[in-house]
């Protein structure tokens, strides 16, 4: 039996990565909350995400998070919540009306972020119009929002 995963968004992070997905160039960052594992159910609640920052690299069709503040804001996060808040997984952005499903250069990059971590990791790729979220593997799974 696979594993059934939900993700249940906080209203303000579909707003924030909503309204960079309307700006020309891609951008993306980190997902923080908390992960619920059972038997056979992993649920994630995503209540804060980081933003692009002055260092990352930011193109029509490209986003590199490159800025130290992802990793410190996700420590620091980690610490405000006494050990119960976790990176998550990342977001990113095809500006306008571009295509949501993930590119083979976005595949490659969801799996290496993977093998860092046992743990299940989810990317959110959103557009002008929809925001999807995936698994490393690209397969698409449950979302509320």
């Amino acid at each position: 039996m696979s594993e059934v995963i939900k993700v249940h968004f906080d209203p303000k992070v579909v707003s924030l990565i909503m309204d960079y997905s309307r700006q020309r160039n891609e951008a993306g960052g980190l997902l923080l909350g908390h992960r619920y594992i059972k038997e056979g159910l992993v649920e994630y609640e995503i209540i804060k995400v980081t933003t692009p920052s002055i260092m990352d690299i930011r193109a029509r069709a490209l986003f590199q998070r490159r800025d130290k503040s992802h990793l410190e804001q996700a420590v620091q996060f980690h610490r405000d919540t006494n050990g119960y808040g976790d990176y998550l997984g990342e977001w990113h952005t095809h500006p306008g009306g571009a295509s949501i499903k993930p590119s083979i250069k976005d595949l490659l990059a969801f799996r290496s972020s993977q093998k860092l971590t046992k743990t299940p990791l989810i990317y959110v790729i959103a557009n002008s119009y929809k925001l999807n979220t995936y698994t490393s593997g690209g397969n698409n799974v449950v979302s509320y929002y």
